[in-house]
């Protein structure tokens, strides 16, 4: 019966793997990054043009007009495994702006025309890898400036031990431990 306890309240909550490679965009360039879509106005700043970052030096400025420029990384992953995403994006405003992010195929986040905000981190759990491959893909269109992206991670979620098990296994080894001391006398 102890066993079927530590079975199902053995796992907590899960802790991570960061997978990202140039999530910072702290190489200066976009490496790494498949540019598609309208990227006439897309680059990495390099800490020309004042603009607020997350942490580093460098953050992707998309400023593509009239469309939307993505950006798509592929990432190894693990047929239905678990997956967690955190960026950080920034938004001046203006009259015209749009933003989307896809995991593998599927938009899972966007907005249009959103009013002007700082460096917010936005988080997406619950994201399910189909194959050993699943694209990152990032959407941005702002007429006539830049939205900011910046520190894009991506997560697997690993098991790690709940305090009820450690605390169940310290049980056990006492119990043992005491049975033992028990025979010797």
């Amino acid at each position: 019966m102890l066993g079927i306890v530590f079975l199902v309240f053995g796992f907590g909550s899960p802790a991570m793997a960061d997978l990202r490679t140039n999530g910072d965009f702290e190489t200066g360039a976009l490496s790494g990054w498949i540019p598609s879509g309208e990227t006439s106005g897309t680059h990495v700043n390099a800490g020309t043009s004042g603009n607020v970052y997350h942490t580093g030096s460098n953050s992707l400025d998309s400023g593509s007009m009239g469309a939307l420029g993505h950006g798509t990384r592929s990432l190894a992953t693990t047929p239905g495994a678990e997956y967690c995403m955190t960026s950080w994006l920034q938004n001046p405003g203006g009259p015209t702006n749009a933003f989307g992010v896809g995991w593998g195929g599927a938009e899972f986040m966007s907005f249009t025309n959103s009013g002007g905000f700082l460096s917010t981190q936005y988080t997406v759990d619950d994201l399910i890898a189909k194959g050993y491959s699943t694209d990152l893909q990032f959407g941005i269109r702002k007429d006539p400036s830049w939205m900011n992206l910046d520190d894009v991670s991506v997560f697997q979620a690993v098991p790690e031990p709940s305090p009820l098990l450690i605390f169940g296994g310290s049980l056990v080894g006492l119990a043992v431990f005491g049975r033992r001391f028990k025979t010797v006398s």
